[in-house]
This record gives C-alpha cells, structure tokens and sequence, in this order.
C-alpha cells in the first residue's frame, strides 16, 4: 500500500513536495513556479512528513552548502518553531531531524573505525566523493576498508543538541553504530528507534 492511499485511508489529504534532490535547485526557489508550488503546501501543512531513504539526500535538498536552512526550509523551521505545523520522519526522514546527521556503514564497521577514525566528516554539496552522500571513502587497517565506516553532515536540528538518534536499531542491530556515534558527536544520550 503505498503512503498516499495509507494516509487517505486515516482521513489525512496528503500533498507531495516534488523538492528532491536532483532538481532541488528549482524546485525549492521560492521565485519558480515549482518552488511556488511547493511553498503554497508547506505553509498550509498541518503535518509535514519526511520520507525514508537517505538522510544525505534531505540534507543536500533542504539546506544550504553551509549547512544552513535553505529559503524553503526556513519557511518550515519557522511553521514548526511557531507551533503551526508538526514535523515528523520515517527512518531517513527519522535521522535528518538531528544535527549533525549520520549514516551509512555498518554497526561492526563503525565501533571498529570509532577509535582511529571516526565518522567521516561530509559536507552538504554535490558530489557523492566530497558530499551529498554519508559514504566514508577513508581507508581503514588490516582487514576492515571504508565500505564499513560512515559519514557525518549537517541535519536539520529538530532533536535536542543533547541527543543522537538512530533508526531501524533492533531489526540493523544498531547499537553498535550508536554507541561510536555518541562518542563522535559529543552527545549525552542515545535513541534508538524501530
């Protein structure tokens, strides 16, 4: 069943932003027809739910190279910091709400690297190498290469500073990527999520 007939059937009227992250360049300026568009259901939203995916892809579509809000997400941030529109998220969708964000790797892999290595700092810009993508592309010792660590970059900042989350945590065995990650980051607590 797909989203749309799932949330139909609760009663919802879903509306699809068409913003993503190979056309963010249009489709979240706010001068185009598609960014028009786009704009006109986000500022009459009730609920705005982010999809599941990858959490690099929200972050190259809804911010800025410096990882700041891009001038659509400005318009959320202030719906959501004013009350008038609830934000919530699916695995991917889950993750971009912390910041920074974080994934890809593996749990083993990246308890291995958490030590010498770390998450692998990423930048939102295009280019899968140097950003808009969590990939770590860092070699690793002996046995274990970069294919089982992971990356870091800026979230939208919607869970407290204090915390990092995780998804997917039992069916992925994620407490393993969690525990590095609180390390890395700086954090206090941890949630996993499923």
């Amino acid at each position: 069943m797909s989203f749309e007939k799932l949330y139909k059937g609760y009663g919802f009227s879903p509306k699809h932003v068409t913003a993503h992250i190979d056309n963010y360049q249009v489709h979240t300026d706010l001068q185009s027809p598609q960014g028009a568009a786009n704009l006109y259901i986000l500022s009459t939203a009730d609920l705005i739910i982010f999809n599941g995916g990858d959490q690099s892809r929200h972050a190259r579509t809804w911010l800025l190279n410096n990882g700041s809000y891009n001038p659509m997400m400005s318009v959320v941030e202030k719906r959501a910091r004013d009350g008038q529109v609830i934000l919530a998220g699916t695995s991917a969708g889950t993750m971009i709400m912390g910041n920074p964000t974080y994934g890809d790797g593996s749990s083993f892999g990246q308890l291995y690297f958490a030590k010498s290595y770390g998450l692998a700092q990423k930048q939102v810009s295009d280019g899968a190498v140097d950003g808009s993508g969590l990939e770590d592309v860092r070699n690793g010792t002996d046995c274990l290469l970069n294919d089982y660590n992971g990356g870091k970059m800026p979230g939208f900042g919607y869970v407290l500073n204090h915390i990092v989350t995780d998804t997917h945590f039992d069916r992925r065995s994620r407490l393993a990527r969690l525990i590095p990650a609180l390390k890395n980051m700086n954090k206090r607590y941890g949630v996993g999520v499923d």
